[in-house]
This record gives structure tokens, sequence and C-alpha cells, in this order.
């Protein structure tokens, strides 16, 4: 127990009064050895103290670090093991509604794609039974109509078939009897008419031949009904002038004419003239002997 200081005073006081030096010296030994335990008491009860209270702060510090710690791993733990289920828990809950999501949308679509294909299947053979149909019945309907009009068609050709040849045989069978009758007149009239100029010139020759005494040629050209087919018996056929040469020499001129060996050629007047065989004249010129000053008769 601290002594106040104001009673070791008085202590002092008394001994410096009384002049007992023990007595002084008691109450300095006292205070230091008093002083000693008070100081002694109060470094004790200080590093006491503050062993106390460093004891109970370290305590405190690890008492509450372990509490800190334990409540962290705790709670670490316990955060874990729930955050752990949570996404365990959600992992599956999200892979059962996506595993459920993909197997229903597995069979919407396969519902979906087997009724695509089956009504599709359905309209084609609906549409192809129907083109089948209607293809029969147009091909039908065609058909006996081809054969419909086939036949009246086909009757039409052979009724005008034997119409048309009925009335080409009656054409040409009535040609025939028309043509036979005008080819038999014609040839009846040409041999009439070259009868009458065979005759003629048979007279002519021997009026001829009587009045002069030599043998004349003449050139009788006989015109021909036809320029193109013309039969001039025994003759030869100038196609040139379309007359009729007596003699069947031919001497190819300029003109084409045909004159005979005793018959000559005259450029200047483009005619064949008559001449004695036995008589020398220059050619080109007339003979004044001759009948008709010796030009072609017809």
């Amino acid at each position: 127990m601290q002594v106040p200081l104001f009673v070791i005073a008085a202590r002092c006081s008394d001994a410096l009064l009384f002049g007992s030096h023990e007595y002084l010296r008691y109450f300095v030994v006292r205070y230091f050895v008093v002083r000693y335990f008070v100081v002694r008491y109060f470094v004790l009860r200080y590093f006491v103290v503050h062993y106390c209270v460093v004891r109970y702060f370290v305590v405190r510090y690890f008492v509450v670090r372990y509490f800190v710690v334990h409540y962290c791993v705790v709670r670490y733990f316990v955060v874990r093991y729930f955050v752990v289920r949570y996404f365990v828990v959600r992992y599956f809950v999200v892979r059962y509604f996506v595993v459920r999501y993909f197997v229903v949308r597995y069979f919407v679509v396969r519902y979906f794609v087997v009724r695509y294909f089956v009504v599709r299947y359905c309209v084609v053979r609906y549409f192809v039974v129907r083109y089948f149909v209607v293809r029969y019945f147009v091909v039908r309907y065609f058909v006996v109509h081809h054969c419909v009009v086939r036949y009246f068609v086909v009757r039409y050709l052979v009724v005008r078939y034997f119409v048309v040849r009925y009335l080409v045989v009656r054409y040409f069978v009535v040609r025939y009897f028309v043509v036979r009758y005008f080819v038999v007149r014609y040839f009846m009239v040409r041999y009439f008419v070259v009868r009458y100029f065979v005759v003629r010139y048979f007279v002519v020759r021997y009026e001829l031949e009587t009045k002069s005494g030599n043998m004349i040629f003449l050139v009788i050209c006989l015109r021909s009904w036809n320029s193109v087919n013309i039969s001039c018996d025994g003759t030869y056929y100038d196609k040139s002038d379309e007359f009729c040469c007596s003699n069947k020499i031919y001497t190819k001129l300029p003109t084409q004419r045909c004159c005979g060996d005793t018959v000559l050629y005259d450029p200047t007047e483009h005619e064949c003239t008559l001449f004695n065989k036995l008589e020398k004249i220059i050619p080109g010129h007339w003979s004044d002997e001759l009948p008709n000053n010796g030009r072609r008769v017809h």
C-alpha cells in the first residue's frame, strides 16, 4: 500500500525535531523499503495487468481468430457446399430441361417431319392418281375422238378416192375417145392433104419434064400443122424454115437450111435456087431457064 507523501514528510520532520538519527534512518529505510515494495507492487501489478491484459487480448485474439477462422472455414465449406449443391442441382436441372427440350423437340420435329412426309405422300399420291385418271380419260377421249375422226376421214377419203377415180377414169375414157376421134380425123385429113400435094407434085413434075425435057427436082415444102411433131415422108425436115426438103441430102448452111445437091444456096437472097446440073453458072446468080425465076417453090 502506498504511503502518502505528507505522512512521510511529517515523520521526517519529527525525526529532525527530536534528533533521532535512528528514527530518521528508520523512516528512510522504511521509506525506501516501502517504496520498493510499492514500486514492486505497481511494477508487478503493471506487468501482471499487462500480462493479463496482453494474455486476454492475445487469448481473445486467438479465440476470436479461432472462431473467426472457424466461422470463415465453416462458412466457406457451408457456402461451398451450398454453392456446389446449387451448381450441381442447377447442372442436373438444366441438363434435365435441356435433355427434355431436345427430346421434346426431337419428338415434335419427328412428328411434324413424319406428318409432312405423310401429308406430302398423300398429296402427291392424290395428284398422281388424279393425273393418271385425268390422263386416262383425256387419252380415252382423244383416242375415241381420233378413231371417230379417222373413221370419218378415211371414209371421206375412200369415198373421195372412188369418186375421183370414177371421174378421172370417165375423164380419160372420154378423152381417149375424143382424142381418138381428133387423131383419126387429123390423120385422115393429113392423108388427103398429103395425097393432094403428092398428086400435085407428080403432076407438076410431069408438066415440067414434058416442057423442058430434063429431070428437074423440085423442092416441095409442106407446111406442118405442128412445128414440133411433123412427118416428112422420106424428106428431111428443116427446123429453121419449117418445111420439108425433097432430097435427103442435107448441107449445113449458115441459115440452117437444107438444099440438095441440085439446089444451091444464094447468100444474097438467103434462098435455095434450082440449077441445071449441066449448066455452068456463077454461084449466087439465078438461072433464067428455070420456072419462077429459079426460086424455091412451095
